[in-house]
């Protein structure tokens, strides 16, 4: 919780607002917390609620495809866990766009579980189609519902039952405060989350992630990829966010640095470091720092030592070092977009889509690296 707590909290941007990083980060924290520590029973009355965070936070979802699952959505094939989802999207742009829009998602086996522990429980008393039907909700949320022929979830009716989960589950039962975006003040506070705030995300975290930009177009129902245009704005301010939990992750790492599970580099060092302290390990980088793999050099894949998980970069890196580093690597980000751009005229060159979006995946996850390093420098100034 304390890396969590360590995040910056301003984050505004020309196109859609969305609650700052950190207050995500204490949702999804609460999320999983409320989900490992109750049965189906106890957390029935919110089950639309878990189950829209779980799907949405991986799956560029719309709300209303999360209202309207049939009770049949998932199902097991070789082993994998898959969800089927019906993709809303305006008849219209379906007509002026062919692109294909996928509609059969490989999920965790825990978040199938979660979605089959309720299709079970509620099986004893609900015979409708739909996962949240109005009748199940009636009894395991206690809603009241004025239309009867309503038969699923509704936007109104999710929103009711959400609105339970704050107010029963995140402020009196885990303390926290709901306040609108941009007022949070303290630890305490969580910037309203809204429905349709969580689909945002999960595109954007695939944008970081590497993933082909074609790829995400199909996976969030998008008919124009230059849709996905919109969300760098996002991208830029979350690997900014990111680069925080990142510096107090690797300032605990540091803190607690263990060698005694790496083995003696036998073929290499000549030397055992069971038991060694940072010292035995081998210089590197033009002695900048030391690497703590089991095989250097024969796993090296890094153009800079820097990006490479097994380095430990000396405390007396120069801020010119990472200055320059840093202007290297934003323009190489900025010629990737453009690039990006360039392709989005023509959408046949998908190996070369492919490759750019992982290009800006690596070279956005190396701005959140080199940005970590630079925070743990000045606060060591």
């Amino acid at each position: 919780m304390d890396v969590i707590n360590g995040v910056p909290q301003n984050y505004t941007t020309k196109s859609r607002n969305l609650p700052c990083y950190q207050s995500i980060l204490l949702f999804d924290y609460i999320i999983n917390d409320f989900l490992h520590r109750t049965d189906v029973k106890e957390r029935a009355r919110y089950y639309p609620v878990l189950v829209w965070w779980k799907l949405s936070s991986i799956i560029p979802l719309r709300p209303g495809e999360v209202y309207q699952l049939p009770k049949d959505c998932i199902y097991e094939k070789n082993g994998k866990f898959y969800i089927h989802i019906e993709r809303i999207k305006n008849k219209s742009v379906r007509k002026k766009y062919s692109s294909l829009i996928i509609k059969d998602f490989e999920i965790r086996e825990d978040v199938y579980s979660i979605i089959r522990n309720y299709i079970d429980y509620i099986s004893e008393f609900d015979d409708t189609k739909y996962l949240f039907s109005i009748g199940s909700l009636r009894r395991t949320a206690g809603l009241r519902a004025k239309d009867e022929d309503v038969e699923r979830l509704t936007h109104i009716t999710m929103q009711t039952i959400y609105k339970h989960f704050k107010k029963e589950i995140i402020e009196q039962e885990y303390g926290y405060h709901m306040v609108p975006l941009g007022q949070k003040e303290n630890e305490n506070d969580i910037e309203e989350v809204k429905m349709g705030d969580v689909r945002h995300l999960a595109i954007i975290n695939l944008m970081m992630m590497g993933y082909n930009p074609l790829y995400i177009m199909e996976l969030a129902g998008h008919h124009k990829l230059n849709t996905q245009i919109g969300y760098y704005n996002h991208v830029d301010t979350f690997a900014t966010a990111k680069s925080h939990v990142l510096k107090d992750m690797m300032k605990k790492t540091e803190n607690n640095l263990d060698f005694k599970d790496y083995g003696s580099g036998d073929y290499v060092l000549q030397k055992k470091l069971l038991g060694a302290s940072y010292y035995d390990l081998p210089l590197v980088f033009d002695g900048k720092g030391r690497c703590r793999s089991k095989n250097f050099p024969y796993e090296c894949v890094y153009t800079e030592c820097i990006f490479c998980p097994h380095f430990i970069p000396d405390r007396n890196l120069s801020r010119e070092y990472y200055d320059a580093l840093k202007e290297e690597n934003g323009k190489n980000l900025e010629t990737l977009q453009m690039e990006l751009k360039l392709l989005m005229q023509d959408y046949t060159d998908n190996k070369r889509f492919e490759k750019v979006g992982k290009e800006i995946g690596v070279t956005l996850n190396k701005k959140i690296l080199i940005n970590a390093y630079q925070h743990i420098r000045e606060e060591k100034e």
